[in-house]
């Protein structure tokens, strides 16, 4: 009835970038996208706006998605800035709850639209060696020489930092910084939404969350709360798998970490230059670095 009609959605439409079109159709993050909703349904059982209609080109170069709007009620951060401590948390809880309820789907092994992460591990050094190169021609003089180190590093080891990733049993984000959540404010805690489901992969709940605190919180926020959130995860994903120990929960999260890095770097060749694309990159880098070196990966 008309009390309980929508009144107002979110739409989410192609790109204006066209090397984002590009990367897009190559990628296939389109009609990744859209059909993360229809796999998710009209109830998902952690928080992410509700989908009423979604589109991809059978090109791969157009997406028209009708989402729920949140705008009333929940707020986004800014990802230079970087989340607090309590925000971090319930990204982590609300990552649990999407990894749980996912846990050895048998839909997923059917997904044709999900990521495969290995088939790109081939032709990751080739894309990573351009960004690196890239990387270092804008950003040489505000960043420090650690940082482009670390980039050429993991440019030239690219296929087998891919190839470590651990295989998992759940449906993962692919890329949750805190530009891609959504928070609403309770009067507990903030409770996070997830948006933004490109690069969707059957995958180890530790890749999200790895890939989250590399850089979505500044390095000493980051370092406070990322044992618990480790542990909390565990506990999570060990209440539907016994077999799930924090021996392995550590090891994948560790094995994890550089493909944060890889998408920070990358990103270069996407974004176009600019103060705040400038700032937003190299800030993304310094975290994903400070963390490899608190884990020993670039030992």
């Amino acid at each position: 009835n008309a009390e309980r009609a929508v009144r107002s959605v979110v739409a989410k439409l192609t790109s204006g970038l066209p090397a984002a079109v590009e990367i897009a159709a190559g990628q296939d993050v389109y009609r990744r996208e859209a059909a993360v909703y229809a796999f998710l349904g009209a109830e998902p059982p952690f928080a992410t706006p509700r989908c009423y209609w979604s589109k991809a080109g059978t090109d791969g170069r157009s997406l028209n998605l009708v989402l729920e709007d949140l705008t009333g009620r929940t707020r986004a951060v800014n990802q230079v800035s970087g989340c607090t401590p309590d925000e971090a948390l319930a990204v982590g809880a609300e990552l649990a709850r999407l990894h749980a309820a996912y846990w050895n789907d048998p839909r997923l092994g059917e997904a044709d639209w999900l990521l495969d992460r290995q088939a790109t591990a081939s032709h990751a050094g080739e894309v990573q060696t351009a960004a690196a190169a890239l990387f270092r021609e804008r950003y040489q003089d505000r960043i420090a020489p650690d940082c482009l180190a670390a980039i050429d590093h993991f440019a030239a080891n690219a296929e087998a930092a891919i190839r470590a990733v651990p295989p998992g049993h759940t449906l993962v984000h692919g890329e949750p910084r805190v530009d891609n959540i959504l928070f609403e404010d309770t009067s507990d805690r903030p409770r996070a939404w997830l948006i933004d489901w490109q690069f969707a992969d059957r995958g180890s709940p530790m890749f999200d969350l790895a890939y989250f605190l590399a850089g979505s919180l500044s390095v000493e926020d980051r370092r406070k709360v990322e044992a618990e959130l480790i542990d909390r995860h565990c506990a999570a994903i060990a209440a539907v798998d016994p077999a799930y120990t924090s021996e392995r929960a550590y090891a994948e999260f560790r094995s994890c970490l550089p493909i944060a890095l890889h998408f920070s770097a990358g990103a270069v060749l996407a974004v176009p230059p600019g103060e705040a694309e400038d700032r937003l990159l190299c800030t993304l880098v310094e975290r994903n670095v400070a963390a490899l070196r608190d884990w020993g990966c670039l030992d």
